[in-house]
């Protein structure tokens, strides 16, 4: 992902759009080092989708080793996430709980799934400048 990820932001550097919002909404690709290059290359923000929790909720349920790597995943978005994008306010209090004490909790935004989010129904999308 990293190589990928710098020749892209290479691109990015050559021709700097109006605005960056890198958005992963999956589990995987949640990589410090990448977020922190997007950043740094862009100015851009991180906005990281949570769908659920479940490997922290049902450890017993997991493959070997996912809960660990969930665990660490949710530090990674507590720590650069611009603001988390959650499916429901269910998720968003679920994750949060989860989330480690003593550190800041990131801005939350709430769109349901299959929502079509608009900047009257999500007036906090302007301020990630969305053309």
């Amino acid at each position: 992902m990293i190589a990928a990820l710098g020749s892209w932001l290479r691109g990015v550097a050559e021709r700097p759009p109006q605005c960056v919002a890198y958005v992963p909404v999956g589990h995987s690709n949640v990589d410090p080092r990448a977020y922190r290059m997007i950043k740094a290359a862009t100015g851009g923000e991180i906005v990281v989708m949570i769908r659920d929790v479940t490997p922290l909720e049902f450890p017993q349920h997991q493959r070997p080793g996912m809960s660990d790597r969930f665990r660490r995943m949710l530090d990674v978005v507590q720590d650069q996430a611009d603001p988390v994008l959650y499916n429901s306010k269910d998720t968003q209090q679920r994750a949060e709980t989860r989330m480690r004490s003593g550190r800041p909790i990131p801005e939350a935004l709430v769109a349901p799934l299959g929502d079509r989010p608009s900047r009257t129904r999500y007036p906090q999308l302007l301020r990630l400048n969305f053309p």
